[in-house]
């Protein structure tokens, strides 16, 4: 039970007070392991459940990356309890002994404030995103974060997707280019729920060389959804399979499989220009499995191909 006579100890500051206010005249104070398994052991008696899994994310943002004085501070409450940064304090106190992290620090807080108090919104990849490159839309992102899923990075979080957004910038711009126009063809009435995988395939398309025969295939898959279109075989048996194998698919699963069917049909086209070739049978639920996924070869390719 911490009380109002509790004693400093190992810190250089007293976490009670009745007053709120930043200490060391609002200046940063210097961290240390030591510090940080002292807050988490004696005055940390009201906060929520720690998260192992937040804490390794931290740990190694830290290790990894760097610490980043992000302007949040320690809070206490008036009872000398930990508020904010139990997360951040516990990753610290598993860093090397000599290791110190600069933090501000708030005592005085209202005890129940973080219950009647509504809570700020949580600042996302896509946040992140666009707070560093103010041109950056929302298909941007999900075409980024889509294309590195075939990539197998199948999680975005703030600290990869700027550096990835530089790496993948230009290509995507001409991904969507080849893709807008089959939807603009198309006038926007297919494919629009799994539009980002679309476009990620144009991008790692691009990227591999095949502008041409992306451009071509969609102009035969265009075919089928227009009005008086001819449509080739490999288009026509594309739209079947597509139609029988997705109608009870959550987006996720469909946009896998509608990835391996393009690089399929973009492999089929290779062989045979005029796309006067067979797809797969539309009751074939196995073709496209992951486990099956060695066996075509475009996939393969776009796997690990990264910009010029």
């Amino acid at each position: 039970m911490i009380t109002k006579n509790a004693p400093v100890g190992v810190l250089p500051f007293n976490p009670v007070s009745d007053r709120y206010h930043a200490l060391n005249d609002g200046n940063p104070i210097d961290i240390t392991p030591e510090m940080a398994r002292y807050i988490l052991v004696n005055h940390n008696g009201e906060n929520r459940p720690i998260s192992k899994t937040q804490v390794n994310k931290i740990s190694k943002s830290i290790e990894q990356d760097a610490f980043y004085e992000d302007g949040q501070p320690i809070t206490f409450n008036t009872s000398g309890n930990l508020t904010e940064k139990q997360h951040t304090l516990m990753a610290i106190s598993y860093m090397p002994k000599g290791t110190k992290y600069s933090m501000l620090v708030v005592v005085g807080v209202e005890p129940d404030c973080f219950s009647k108090s509504t809570s700020a919104r949580t600042r996302t990849p896509k946040d992140e995103l666009q707070r560093r490159d103010s041109k950056a839309t929302n298909t941007d992102f999900v075409t980024l974060c889509d294309l590195l899923r075939r990539q197998n990075i199948k999680t975005v979080t703030s600290i990869i997707v700027y550096p990835q957004w530089l790496t993948w910038k230009d290509s995507i711009a001409e991904g969507l280019r080849i893709s807008d126009a089959f939807f603009s063809t198309t006038n926007h009435s297919v494919f629009t729920q799994i539009r980002k995988t679309m476009n990620a395939f144009c991008t790692l398309g691009y990227c591999a060389g095949l502008e041409d025969e992306i451009s071509t295939l969609l102009e035969y898959l265009a075919q089928v959804y227009v009005e008086d279109g001819y449509p080739p075989t490999l288009a026509v048996g594309f739209d079947e399979y597509f139609t029988q194998q997705s109608k009870h698919m959550h987006n996720t699963s469909k946009g896998d499989m509608f990835f391996a069917m393009l690089c399929h049909a973009l492999d089929l086209l290779i062989e045979r220009e005029d796309g006067l070739i067979r797809f797969v049978n539309r009751d074939d639920k196995e073709f496209f499995a992951k486990g099956n996924w060695e066996n075509i070869p475009t996939l393969q390719k776009l796997k690990s191909i990264k910009p010029d």
